[in-house]
């Protein structure tokens, strides 16, 4: 995960505000295939796309238009005190992320795919668009992802009631139980990534080799960010 700062001036952004102002709008109205307003779906991607450097908001995996879909950070179920949050912020941008498929783990859902068990009932509390969460979140030179302090992974899956849980262990939770991002082939890549900046850079005596590194991962390219870039800059940080 990475932190994600929403553009205001967007073609997407612009799309749903003028959505907003027609009368009984919904979520359909940009994502159904047979709506007046289909055309809006791809351009309010497009615009998620390019803001997040085409990498899944959740997994960092690289993404595009055709296999990429729109997540709502307040799932469009979810209710809280007889509030449905939901339905309220269902076509508004900053609600709106890009996300990959979920199925790159041999039959175990990830990102959105395993979050929508849980959207109607639990809020997202590792949110990419909160800069002070993202900028502790860190991994092991083992690929696994985890926040602030590494704690065992029996002992996060048993943090199970986020009303009853403290801010940091619900994050916990969002990261390994409710997102999977510490599914095997994340793991792995992830972990690829890091033996690779590993044996890169061991060689290196001058500060300046590891800085040129770190602006190739922290730059967006007409492409967007490189896939994982946020594993290699944590590394990198790690080693300056």
């Amino acid at each position: 995960m990475k932190f994600i700062e929403k553009q205001r001036n967007s073609v997407g952004y612009r799309r749903l505000l003028e959505l907003q102002k027609i009368p009984d709008s919904t979520y359909d109205d940009v994502s159904n295939n047979v709506s007046k307003n289909d055309f809006i779906r791809n351009e309010v991607l497009t615009s998620l796309l390019e803001e997040q450097g085409y990498l899944c908001a959740y997994c960092m995996q690289k993404i595009s238009l055709s296999n990429a879909s729109i997540e709502h950070i307040i799932g469009q179920n979810y209710v809280k005190d007889s509030v449905e949050l939901g339905k309220q912020h269902q076509i508004n941008y900053d609600n709106f992320l890009a996300v990959c498929e979920g199925k790159s783990c041999k039959g175990n859902l990830h990102c959105d795919k395993s979050r929508a068990a849980y959207q109607k009932e639990r809020q997202l509390f590792a949110n990419p668009l909160e800069n002070r969460i993202m900028q502790n979140i860190r991994f092991n030179s083992k690929g696994l992802i985890y926040y602030k302090d590494f704690i065992k992974i029996e002992t996060i899956e048993t943090l199970n009631n986020h009303a009853d849980l403290y801010e940091d262990s619900n994050i916990r939770y969002d990261i390994h139980k409710v997102l999977n991002l510490n599914c095997q082939n994340l793991k792995a890549r992830r972990e690829a990534i890091i033996n690779a900046l590993k044996r890169l850079t061991n060689n290196w005596t001058k500060k300046g080799r590891i800085e040129t590194e770190l602006s190739k991962y922290q730059r967006k390219q007409s492409d967007g960010y490189i896939e994982f870039c946020q594993v290699a800059i944590y590394f990198l940080n790690k080693n300056r």
